[in-house]
C-alpha cells in the first residue's frame, strides 16, 4: 500500500495530501516473485497520515525477494495505529535480508530524489511509525543477520510504540521445516539501523516492546 500524488488530494484543512483511514485486509494468500516483498506499507507516503490499518490472516507461500514484512516511510506520512496479525511465512528465499524490517528513511523512492517538488511549507520531508503491534508472526530466517532491523530518521521523525507479539522465527533455514529450531523473538535478534540523515540510531530498546 502506498498514499502517492498528494497535489490530487490536497485541501485547505489537509495541505500537505489527504489522510488514509481504517484500511482492512484480511485471508491474504500471497505468492511473491520477481521483486517486492509480500506486504509492504510504503515507501511512496505522500500525505499527511495513514492510520488505523488492519492486516489480518495473511499466507505468504514463498517471497523470492526482499523481507517477509517490510514497513518503510520514504515520504513525510504519520502512519500510527496498525496492526498485523496471524502472519505466516512458508518459504524466505533471500531471507539474508531478515524476516520484518521497520524503518523511517529518505531512500530512492523517496520524493526527495524524484523530479516533482515537494509541497511548499512542508514541515520535513520525513515521516514516523507510531503504535504498530505485529501479532502472531513466524518465519524462516537462513541466520547471515539478525532476522528483525528496525531504524529512524532523525528525533522527531522515528519507529515509536512497536510492539511484536508471539514472534517466532525459525533458524538456518530459507524454508520452514515443521517448526525444528523455532523461537521466540528475543532482544538480540533486533538491529539497530543508522538513520539515512546523519548515521546516528534513533530507535532504542525504550521503543519496542516485545511479549
Amino acid at each position: 500500500w502506498h498514499a502517492i500524488r498528494y497535489e490530487q488530494t490536497q485541501t485547505a484543512e489537509h495541505p500537505y495530501g489527504g489522510i488514509t483511514d481504517n484500511v482492512y485486509a484480511e485471508n491474504n494468500v500471497i505468492y511473491n516473485v520477481r521483486g517486492g516483498n509480500p506486504v509492504r506499507i510504503g515507501s511512496s507516503m505522500e500525505q499527511e497520515e495513514f492510520k488505523n490499518v488492519t492486516i489480518k490472516d495473511t499466507y505468504a507461500v514463498t517471497s523470492e525477494t526482499g523481507f517477509g514484512l517490510y514497513l518503510d516511510i520514504q515520504d513525510w506520512a504519520s502512519v500510527s495505529n496498525m496492526l498485523i496479525e496471524n502472519y505466516y511465512v512458508e518459504e524466505l528465499l533471500n531471507s539474508s535480508n531478515g524476516a520484518i524490517r521497520v524503518e523511517v528513511l529518505q531512500g530512492g523512492y523517496s520524493s526527495l530524489n524524484e523530479n516533482s517538488p515537494l509541497p511548499q511549507g512542508l514541515p520535513s520531508p520525513a515521516g514516523s511509525i507510531d503504535n504498530v503491534v505485529i501479532k502472531n508472526f513466524s518465519s524462516p530466517w537462513n541466520g547471515k543477520i539478525t532476522p528483525v532491523s528496525v531504524g529512524g530518521y532523525d528525533a522527531q521523525h522515528t519507529v515509536k510504540n512497536l510492539t511484536f507479539e508471539n514472534v517466532r522465527i525459525q533458524t538456518g533455514t530459507t524454508a520452514y521445516t515443521g517448526g525444528r529450531d523455532t523461537q521466540s523473538l528475543t532482544r538480540d535478534m533486533i538491529r539497530y539501523l543508522p538513520s539515512t540523515l546523519d548515521k546516528n540510531v534513533y530507535v532504542t530498546d525504550a521503543d519496542i516492546t516485545i511479549k
